[in-house]
């Protein structure tokens, strides 16, 4: 009897190692067919086939495998959302004017358009992802704007707009709300570090150095806190925000620091500098918060703007690390934007490339 009751337990206990072992299986060999998305997979259907008007500009990812791009007719343009993996594009909105920018939202669910006319020299239309138009706003007298989304809260959008003469006037446009209002802030150039607060650079207007104060507001409350100083540039992501200042140690280069939501150090990393008689030029870069990832070219070498001809490394720094990766060598310092999964990368000016960044290779949209 105690013979049987262990052979049956043997048996099930078999039954279900192999059960696990099968589920295992079976979840691994998911994964390895979810790979990640190729040049090789796409070139296929390259270069986009544009039905109406002109190539415009690649403006961003809505998701892993799409892009939009838009189109110039003679008065008006188009929006697409361009699938890469099967390579047809489908039409969002037709728009009554030139488009000036496009923003997408953290999680591609909502595009704010800017747009200009004869009638309306400066317009702002937010769409779904699925090109309903779901706000619409004419800004007065503005020559120019920044447009900053709320990571947090993707209802919330920051926007200045500028005058011809450069006076701004910065607002908080709520979807749900469908208002504008403005806001009191010293930068109009702000970025977002959570759902109600900001940080920016409050320069003092007697200090001509170049470095500044990083400031963070509290919008439920106004109160401002000072969180850091002598940074030369700043810019947020999603669960971190970067300053870039001086290397005190060696003047001939730059200091990326990294700080989470806390204005807690989360790593750094150092760039030779590339300086003008007023100012440091800045090399594009890229941030990807799935992976925790900062892409940036890095020059080869420390100069002046003007006497440096040498091309750019493309690397990458994960967060918290010691050091850098080179990805490739011998490219362009161009703007750059990742997908989430960080496999693909759009590269130029109208990021009419992309960039394999498994297999190193680049190849053009258009």
């Amino acid at each position: 009897m105690c013979l049987i009751l262990v052979s049956a337990l043997l048996v099930i206990g078999c039954e279900k190692g192999d059960s696990s072992s099968k589920a295992v299986k079976e979840k691994q060999e998911s994964e390895v067919g979810k790979s990640l998305l190729s040049i090789y997979d796409i070139e296929e259907f390259l270069p986009l086939v544009i039905e109406e008007g002109n190539f415009g500009k690649v403006y961003g990812w809505l998701d892993n495998q799409t892009l939009v791009y838009s189109t110039m007719l003679q008065n008006s343009s188009n929006i697409y959302a361009y699938h890469l993996k099967t390579g047809t594009s489908t039409l969002l909105l037709k728009v009554e004017s030139m488009i000036d920018s496009i923003h997408i939202s953290h999680s591609g669910n909502y595009l704010l358009i800017r747009s200009t006319s004869e009638a309306s020299p400066s317009k702002i239309t937010v769409i779904t992802n699925k090109g309903k138009i779901v706000f619409s706003e004419v800004l007065e007298n503005a020559f120019d704007a920044a447009v900053v989304w709320n990571p947090y809260d993707e209802d919330k959008v920051l926007i200045s707009s500028f005058t011809d003469d450069w006076q701004e006037t910065t607002f908080i446009l709520s979807i749900k709300m469908q208002q504008m209002t403005e806001l009191d802030v010293v930068n109009p150039f702000s970025y977002w570090i959570s759902k109600n607060k900001l940080i920016y650079l409050n320069s003092h207007l007697e200090d001509q150095s170049g470095f500044a104060d990083v400031v963070m507001k509290d919008l439920s409350n106004g109160k401002e806190i000072r969180l850091l100083s002598d940074v030369f540039q700043l810019d947020s992501f999603h669960h971190f925000f970067l300053t870039i200042t001086a290397d005190k140690e060696n003047l001939n280069d730059v200091i990326y620091s990294f700080y989470n939501q806390k204005v807690k150090f989360a790593g750094s990393i150092t760039m030779p500098k590339l300086a003008s008689f007023t100012d440091w030029l800045i090399p594009y870069y890229d941030y990807n918060e799935e992976k925790e990832t900062f892409i940036s070219f890095k020059p080869l070498k420390s100069g002046t703007v003007d006497s440096y001809n040498e091309d750019f490394q493309l690397i990458q720094y994960k967060m918290g690390s010691e050091t850098n990766t080179v990805i490739i060598d011998g490219l362009n310092n161009e703007p750059i934007s990742c997908n989430q999964e960080g496999n693909l990368c759009l590269y130029g000016y109208f990021f009419e490339k992309l960039i394999d960044m498994k297999n190193k290779e680049i190849i053009h949209l258009y």
